[in-house]
């Protein structure tokens, strides 16, 4: 358990070691933090082990029955938990009961959840209803920017917040209605001085691939190298360009885009896109094994 000390029953996966660690730690009173802290790691740990149905029976015994509000950080682990197991259903459907009958402080890493959920399901709607929430209602740019990145606990915070914005994008990316929201999305992010990662650059263009648009994926990518010297491409950044390009061929196969003209006045100053996309798989050959692709 994270929180009082004992470790070992979260670790180790032990269902009844979390219980037995949990109680002793009730026993010594610790503070609401505290409890709310250990108990999401519990019921984590059972949720995994004993599934869903062990995991909502604990936490109506530890919250409901003792009418406790229902804790963020409870919330968040239930999410967490279908997340892992890409239960992507369950966790809309706890989402959505939880949010109708308990009231409960949305934290930044609920919101990372929630916003993670919505990228699952690629609900851009959602994921911009969510974001509003969060920077009108919980965010507050100064505190921020004064997040001293020395500190480990303060710069999870960073972390965290630029996971809520990276998954809103992504969950606005991988549709056409609204692709055009993740570069809006991403201005405001870099607006509250969060840092751009490969993270930040494949989602980008992944906003390209969902209407196939080549010339926008190769202007952002330009763009962003430009911008952020300090981030080198990998493999997983160059499979989602290769995917705009793969995009691109389905959407002019099905005669979703207009072709190009017959007559190319400047043939020399630019390949076709097929040949493009094979010069980039080419130079995915050179990049290092351990990149993620």
């Amino acid at each position: 358990l994270r929180a009082g000390g004992g470790a070992g029953g979260s670790r180790s996966g032990d269902v009844q070691l979390a219980r037995l660690k949990f109680e002793e730690l009730e026993a010594r009173r610790p503070s609401e933090k505290q409890r709310n802290s250990a108990l999401a790691s519990v019921v984590r740990v059972i949720f995994r082990r004993e599934g869903h149905m062990a995991a909502g029976e604990y936490v109506k015994e530890k919250v409901m029955d003792c009418g406790r509000e229902m804790p963020s950080a409870v919330v968040t682990a239930l999410l967490d938990s279908c997340l892992a197991e890409r239960d992507t259903g369950r966790a809309s459907r706890i989402w959505k009961s939880l949010r109708a009958t308990n009231q409960f402080e949305m934290t930044t890493s609920l919101y990372q959840s929630v916003m993670k959920l919505a990228a699952r399901r690629n609900d851009g709607y959602l994921a911009l209803q969510l974001l509003w929430d969060f920077e009108n209602l919980h965010l507050n740019p100064v505190m921020l920017r004064l997040l001293d990145m020395s500190v480990l606990a303060e710069r999870n915070e960073a972390q965290m917040t630029r996971s809520v914005f990276h998954q809103a994008m992504q969950a606005c990316a991988r549709e056409p209605n609204t692709s055009d929201e993740t570069f809006e999305i991403f201005s405001r992010m870099r607006g509250l001085d969060l840092p751009a990662n490969n993270a930040s650059l494949s989602i980008l263009i992944n906003a390209c691939a969902a209407k196939g648009e080549v010339a926008k994926a190769k202007q952002v990518w330009r763009t962003f190298r430009a911008e952020n010297p300090g981030v080198v491409p990998n493999l997983f950044n160059l499979s989602s360009l290769i995917k705009v390009y793969a995009t691109y061929a389905e959407l002019e196969q099905k005669n979703k885009l207009r072709p190009k003209p017959l007559i190319d006045p400047n043939p020399h100053l630019r390949a076709p896109p097929v040949d493009e996309a094979r010069e980039l798989i080419k130079i995915m050959a050179f990049m290092p094994k351990d990149s993620l692709f």
